[in-house]
């Protein structure tokens, strides 16, 4: 993975420590690489060694002063300002040095996207993104408590896991953190101004979850946002899992039968069927494969082969634990509860219901306000054997 080579230079040694400390103990870490000086001389010595041209140069004033052609060792110089007026260097760039680290290596890295089209190969992996999309045609079966869960728990096992929730109303921004900045917003609306530098503005815009061990983007302003742009949204899953920065993307749509919706089923490389033995999402899910079949998008854009069917809530309401059924055991896996069309799923998908999750109560709980996801990780220990396949790329 190409790291971009930030140069730091500031008279003052402490600044420089906070600097450098802040950048190797952030998620900015995984994409840059960091030399600092805090001598001009020795800035000097170190360009004129011959090495590789350097990326970002990040200087107090005074040493673009004491050499007038840093700017053409570097494909963009900053300014470190301190609160005076470009600190005499009007025609210079400039970013205020006393700033939250974030907020301060967000908008130099902006800056180099601006400059650079080529910026798309400064982040990305060396190898596509897993996207696991997580689906049902039918509302009120746990589909975002599945994704969120899978997701949650691929993470636990070591993968690098970005959850995506692609809901009208995004209802995992009940639980996790936010600071109100609508990462998805500022993501999106850089996507459209530049495809070619979505993996910087990834990099810019995604939160961290350490309690559910996963990135995100806080959620967009409106839900107008993503209508505007269904065009794209091939492109930009495309574009996505061609960062390469995440093991696994984790695509949780909503339910609504829509083409932007259908390609993205078309590019997952997984595709976990949440249904539930009910006879509305039964009927559901039969009707959403029976006019798939007419359209044409099934099987030939929906591959039955990345179909993974999941059944939740069983056993709750009426509804039967799958291996009640009395149902033929397909494939002879002993670990097979049910077969396809006890839950409307087609006989041509070859594929019987493998996993299964509870219904748990109490999987949503509110307090003053505040809500929590799955406190006791009940459903996240029960879509276990799910996560387990999904990290170790099998099917």
């Amino acid at each position: 993975m190409y790291k971009i080579k930030l140069v730091l230079a500031d008279f003052d040694v402490s600044y420089l420590d906070r600097v450098t400390g802040f950048i190797n103990s952030s998620s900015f870490c995984a994409g840059l690489r960091v030399s600092s000086f805090t001598d001009v001389q020795r800035l000097a010595d170190f360009l004129a060694s011959g090495g590789e041209k350097a990326d970002i140069l990040l200087a107090h004033p005074g040493f673009i002063d004491a050499m007038p052609d840093l700017r053409s060792c570097f494909e963009l110089v900053v300014v470190l300002a301190d609160g005076r007026v470009n600190n005499g260097l009007p025609d210079c760039l400039s970013v205020f040095k006393y700033q939250p680290g974030d907020k301060m290596l967000g908008r130099i890295l902006e800056m180099y996207a601006e400059r650079n089209p080529n910026v798309a190969k400064a982040v990305s992996g060396m190898k596509e993104s897993r996207l696991i999309t997580v689906y049902s045609p039918a509302g009120g079966v746990g589909k975002t408590s599945a994704a969120f869960a899978l997701a949650s728990r691929m993470g636990d096992y070591g993968s690098s896991v970005l959850y995506l929730n692609w809901e009208s109303i995004n209802s995992m921004a009940a639980v996790l953190p936010g600071t109100g900045e609508c990462g998805m917003t500022r993501m999106l609306l850089g996507f459209g101004e530049d495809p070619d530098t979505l993996p910087l503005k990834l990099e810019l815009y995604k939160k961290r979850s350490s309690e559910f061990n996963l990135d995100f983007f806080e959620p967009p302003e409106s839900f107008m946002e993503y209508a505007e742009m269904q065009g794209d949204w091939g492109l930009l899953f495309t574009k996505l899992k061609e960062t390469g920065v995440y093991d696994a993307i984790i695509a949780d749509l909503d339910s609504t039968v829509i083409g932007s919706a259908m390609r993205i089923l078309g590019l997952s490389d997984h595709i976990v069927l949440v249904v539930a033995a009910d006879h509305v999402c039964r009927y559901k899910t039969g009707e959403f494969f029976r006019q798939a079949g007419h359209s044409g998008m099934f099987p030939e854009i929906i591959d039955p082969g990345k179909l993974l069917p999941l059944a939740n809530k069983t056993g709750s309401g009426g509804i039967l634990p799958p291996n009640e059924y009395g149902l033929p055991d397909i494939h002879g896996s002993p670990d097979i509860h049910g077969s396809p069309d006890e839950y409307g799923l087609p006989d041509k998908t070859g594929l019987p219901v493998r996993f299964s999750v509870p219904y748990i109560p109490d999987l949503w709980t509110s307090n003053e306000g505040k809500f929590s996801f799955d406190p006791g990780q009940v459903f996240r220990s029960a879509i276990d054997p799910l996560a387990r396949l999904l990290v170790s790329g099998q099917r």
